[in-house]
């Protein structure tokens, strides 16, 4: 069993950001990382791609500023939207499975994208070398590590990771999700995530 998670970050205060979302009764946790604020929403996290798209659609008209809606699927699909004050940008998609259809665009222009509208966000450190996942749970961790070093496919949460990196964007947005931040697999995210 892969990871599922889907998550949205802004560019944006978080403090903003929590506004938005109690405006609309969004049950939600949101964590602030570097000039970006991170949602794990409940609704979005269910795996719909409709709900993840207005969310990201949602906040992004509604604080004037760019969204990038991320999800994963069972490891097998990662599937990513940039919004910019309320329109789709551009998507993107990467698939370790012919089971799923995901959208298909140019991986640097997507990134130089993402970047360009993320821009003055503070960079994050670089990842360390080797299968380091510190924000993950233990057991997430060994069950990565076991799969990777029997298979060799690749997952779409080190896709996602190097993604991440590569557009300039807090680590957290690769992994983090409504279920796994309510189960306290980020508690030691600092700023931690906080219950909207």
């Amino acid at each position: 069993m892969g990871n599922f998670y889907a998550n949205v970050a802004v560019k944006a205060d978080v403090e903003s950001v929590k506004d938005a979302l109690r405006a609309r009764r969004r049950i939600a946790y949101v964590a602030s990382a570097g000039g970006v604020a991170v949602i794990v929403d409940r609704d979005a996290d269910t795996q719909d791609l409709d709900a993840l798209a207005s969310l990201a659609l949602t906040l992004s008209s509604a604080l004037s500023t760019t969204a990038l809606a991320s999800l994963n699927h069972d490891d097998d699909a990662l599937i990513l939207g940039l919004y910019d004050s309320g329109a789709l940008v551009q998507e993107y998609g990467w698939c370790n499975s012919s089971a799923f259809e995901v959208p298909r665009s140019d991986r640097a222009e997507f990134i130089e994208q993402v970047g360009r509208r993320f821009a003055g966000v503070r960079r994050p450190r670089p990842r360390p070398p080797g299968f380091d996942l510190p924000h993950l749970g233990f057991g997430r961790r060994l069950a990565l590590w076991v799969l990777s070093a029997l298979s060799k496919n690749v997952f779409a949460i080190r896709v996602h990771q190097d993604l991440v990196a590569d557009m300039g964007l807090p680590e957290v947005c690769a992994g983090a999700g409504f279920r796994y931040v309510s189960r306290g697999e980020f508690a030691d995210l600092d700023p931690p995530f906080e219950r909207v």
